[in-house]
């Protein structure tokens, strides 16, 4: 028999349309407050997210995250709401094939829903402390028995698994947020960092004129203002961190570019002209490096050539990161 999805006497919200769910589970359950952890596990057809999507939802109706387009995030936060009270996890079907007649999918694809009550808070935890540190992991879920693992992935692994359902199994892939370290000045270093913190990236700053970037404090962006050899020195990069350079004054840039090809980031690259781009390379050869590594520099920066403006440069240069962070594994 199935069980109605009418919710408790709450009001039922999304506080935020966010990509990470585990921040926000992670703290309710510090507090002591169930939560439940919703995750599309199967898509038949088409969908507007991805397999491994989630919600993070709490007893009271309070969510983060996105399973949709909008059409579905107020029924799963009541399902959530009902397997928290129930004690039970639900895997449930929306769309075709659906025993809920009443909720439809305008692209008239079906979603498979697993929400994990029981599991979340231990999971929460775990996952969080991992997050941190910065460090790859599956998240291995029975959907029968209702038991998740934590596996860390290391190596080469890292960035080439993916997230996938075999049977009564589902894996999902979780990556360390990506980051932007951003070494620049000027608007056009401005905006690329308050862009890039608006689609969830950490943004790592350094400048050697604060003033210049026109930018209060924002959610997500250090700051740091910094000089001479101590620009290049403070870089650090991994595989999940694009490392871009914004200067208008070319003076900078060859100790930082530098830096950057000495670190694992998946995208590096550098604002300026054909000439200047081509200057910057033959001082880098000057240094030491060969053809292949001066190739993982992106120069001139941007997806949209010869532009002049700052705000539409930043967009250039995030679109930029974005697709190649696609094609590292690991983007949405």
């Amino acid at each position: 028999m199935l069980t109605t999805i009418n919710a408790p006497n709450t009001k039922a919200a999304i506080s935020e349309f966010t990509e990470d769910v585990l921040p926000s589970l992670a703290a309710w359950t510090t507090q002591g407050l169930k939560t439940a952890l919703v995750t599309v596990v199967g898509i038949e057809g088409g969908a507007p997210r991805p397999l491994g999507a989630q919600m993070a939802v709490m007893e009271s109706g309070a969510a983060v995250g996105f399973i949709s387009g909008g059409c579905l995030e107020g029924a799963l936060i009541a399902e959530a709401q009902i397997a928290i009270a129930e004690g039970k996890n639900r895997l449930v079907r929306y769309g075709a094939g659906s025993p809920y007649i009443d909720v439809r999918l305008p692209c008239g694809s079906g979603l498979d829903i697993y929400i994990d009550q029981s599991d979340a808070p231990r999971l929460a935890r775990e996952m969080a402390a991992l997050s941190r540190a910065r460090q790859p992991f599956f998240l291995r879920t029975d959907l029968l028995e209702g038991r998740g693992q934590i596996i860390p992935l290391v190596g080469k692994a890292r960035l080439q698994s993916t997230t996938y359902r075999d049977g009564d199994e589902f894996s999902r892939a979780y990556w360390p947020q990506t980051r932007l370290a951003l070494i620049g000045a000027g608007p056009s270093a401005g905006y690329l960092a308050t862009l890039a913190s608006q689609i969830g990236w950490a943004v790592d700053l350094i400048t050697p004129n604060a003033a210049e970037l026109g930018i209060g404090a924002i959610p997500g962006v250090t700051v740091r203002e910094l000089h001479g050899q101590a620009l290049a020195s403070a870089i650090a990069g991994d595989p999940w961190t694009a490392g871009a350079a914004v200067f208008h004054d070319h003076e900078w840039e060859i100790p930082v570019m530098a830096a950057l090809l000495k670190t694992e980031c998946f995208y590096i690259g550098a604002v300026g002209s054909r000439r200047v781009h081509e200057l910057r390379l033959n001082h880098l050869r000057d240094l030491g490096f060969d053809e292949e590594q001066l190739r993982r520099i992106r120069g001139p920066a941007g997806l949209v050539g010869q532009t002049k403006s700052p705000p539409t440069l930043a967009i250039s240069v995030l679109a930029e990161m974005v697709a190649a962070a696609r094609d590292a594994g690991f983007g949405s």
